[in-house]
């Protein structure tokens, strides 16, 4: 493990050298503080005793900071994770670090980790400012509030997580294009799994199973909703540990996939 702790270390260090995350950075921030222009009127609305409309605004503008927020989160870990290994092919310096004592799978496991612990750092400060500007806005989330929060981190561990396996196998672009058809292949799939054809049904079924468990909801939309229904608790915090495992599964196979695999360097 000395060694995968390393290697994770170099990854985070060489991911704070890349200037395309800070401009990423840059642009969240900029569309965060573009949804922020409503604060006049919420001033106004309190001033005005219309607490319940500077309840509403104010919820909106925290629904939106934590989208734009897990969206760059999203982003971010979908470049790095896509270009770990692809980069340092191209330059080359896969075959100083390949020629110690060092396993591909031990490799690719470094790298897997050092991008997700940027990555979720990156949530995590997204994940504060909401809480902050909950406080701040005097919104009065429901209890779901908290499982819409570890929702971020769990996108952000399994956007990173494939696209680091896919970018291990397969050129950037189409790691990065894999990742998400990953994602929404099991809502593409649900509509054929009623179809009459047997070939069409059976593929649809594999397609739905093959992808991460869908959250039957959207957790951080309810998370300010007035009127909850029988929320499933359970099987929300269920949905996100299956993805967690599958997150987990696909860097197991990926490098048992890497160690075996030839790489090859561009000329």
């Amino acid at each position: 493990m000395d060694k995968v702790r390393v290697l994770a270390a170099n990854a985070f260090r060489d991911v704070l050298h890349k200037r395309v995350v800070y401009v990423a950075v840059f642009l969240a921030v900029v569309g965060i503080l573009v949804m922020l222009t409503p604060l006049a009127f919420l001033r106004m609305a309190k001033e005005a005793g219309e607490t319940k409309v500077a309840e509403q605004v104010g919820a909106s503008l925290v629904l939106g900071v934590l989208n734009m927020w897990s969206s760059g989160a999203t982003l971010i870990g979908l470049f790095l994770g896509a270009t770990a290994v692809s980069a340092e092919v191209k330059s080359k310096t896969i075959v100083t670090v390949l020629a110690r004592p060092v396993g591909r799978a031990e490799y690719l496991l470094g790298k897997w980790l050092g991008i997700q612990l940027f990555v979720l750092l990156f949530v995590g400060v997204g994940a504060v400012a909401g809480c902050a500007a909950v406080h701040y806005f005097q919104v009065q989330p429901s209890g779901l509030f908290p499982l819409a929060i570890g929702e971020l981190f769990v996108d952000a561990v399994f956007f990173c997580a494939l696209s680091v396996a896919l970018g291990a196998i397969m050129p950037p672009v189409a790691a990065g294009a894999g990742t998400v058809f990953a994602q929404l292949m099991p809502s593409l799939a649900r509509p054929f799994l009623a179809d009459p054809r047997p070939l069409v049904s059976w593929l649809a079924l594999a397609g739905y199973y093959v992808g991460p468990a869908q959250m039957p909801v959207s957790l951080l939309g309810h998370s300010f909703a007035k009127e909850l229904l029988n929320p499933s608790y359970g099987l929300y915090a269920q949905v996100l540990v299956e993805n967690v495992l599958y997150a987990a599964a696909v860097m197991v196979v990926a490098c048992r996939v890497f160690a075996r695999r030839e790489v090859r360097l561009s000329s």
